[in-house]
């Protein structure tokens, strides 16, 4: 886990270098996020446990580092996809906007994410 960590901090998304923690509840996944959390602060963009929002991903933009807990379908393209079609609010602003940052992507995710992610993006995986 310590090796990856390392690594995704160094190289970051661009080289598909981020990393995700599948498992039971209370199996600690959250727990080996919250100092990923603590190291940089307000430049990291978290989606906390139980998180509900028609725009999930709003914050996003700038942040150096992306915590992603309780990962869903909605977010998990994150993981594969080289940009990512972020919505907005359209009483704030005009259209959406594209994800083309490189931020390290650190994630968590149980038994709510139903979706494998071969049948969530296909033409990512090899």
């Amino acid at each position: 886990v310590k090796a990856a960590f390392k690594k995704a901090f160094r190289e970051g998304s661009a080289n598909k270098n981020n990393v995700f923690r599948y498992g039971p509840e209370s199996a600690g996944k959250s727990h080996l996020l919250k100092p990923v959390i603590a190291l940089v602060g307000d430049l990291a963009f978290t989606r906390p446990v139980e998180a509900r929002s028609n725009y999930p991903l709003l914050d996003l933009f700038g942040k150096k580092v992306v915590v992603l807990q309780d990962l869903r379908t909605d977010t998990l393209k994150m993981l594969f996809e080289d940009q990512l079609m972020t919505p907005l609010p359209q009483n704030h602003y005009r259209g959406h906007k594209m994800y083309k940052e490189c931020a390290p992507i650190f994630a968590s995710g149980g038994s709510k994410l139903k979706i494998s992610p071969l049948e969530a993006m296909p033409s990512r995986m090899t």
